[in-house]
């Protein structure tokens, strides 16, 4: 017996979560949260027993890879800028121009990545199971729909 069912809002991500006596049931867009990343489903559905239901929270959090990509240039931007300095003092006698273009278009990939890393930031809903951790995008669902499916899981948990 059906006892919930939240469809997602219009103009939004396709997502459907449906609440049976024993059975949580998610389908279309979602993630799972594994070792602090954000890993889309393939399959688009899967299902949990009710007893297995340990919490509902808000996350917001970066992604780390993004993050240690954003390191990883900014240390080669160093190292090929110290480089670039003791090639123009060695090579005094040539022109050692060209090395400014790739420490600027290294300096301007890691400007890139940093802005690309810092509007990372996702915004998500977790439902946490013993087994996996599921997190929807937050505004995909109204705010009510998500207390009321908290205070449904609880009350079968």
């Amino acid at each position: 017996m059906e006892l919930l069912q939240i469809n997602n809002l219009p103009e939004k991500k396709q997502c459907r979560i449906t609440v049976s006596e024993n059975t949580f049931l998610i389908e279309g867009d979602f993630y799972y949260l594994q070792n602090k990343e954000f890993y889309p489903v393939k399959n688009g559905k899967d299902s949990f027993p009710i007893k297995e239901y340990m919490g509902l929270g808000i996350l917001r959090k970066r992604s780390p890879k993004k993050l240690m990509q954003f390191v990883i240039i900014a240390c080669v931007l160093e190292v090929v800028n110290a480089i670039a300095g003791k090639i123009s003092d060695y090579l005094f006698f040539m022109d050692t121009s060209w090395t400014s273009y790739f420490v600027n278009a290294l300096a301007l990939l890691c400007l890139i990545q940093g802005l690309r890393l810092f509007f990372s930031k996702k915004k998500v809903i977790e439902i946490s199971f013993l087994t996996k951790r599921i997190c929807v995008d937050e505004n995909i669902f109204c705010e009510d729909d998500i207390n009321k499916l908290n205070q449904i899981m609880m009350q079968l948990r």
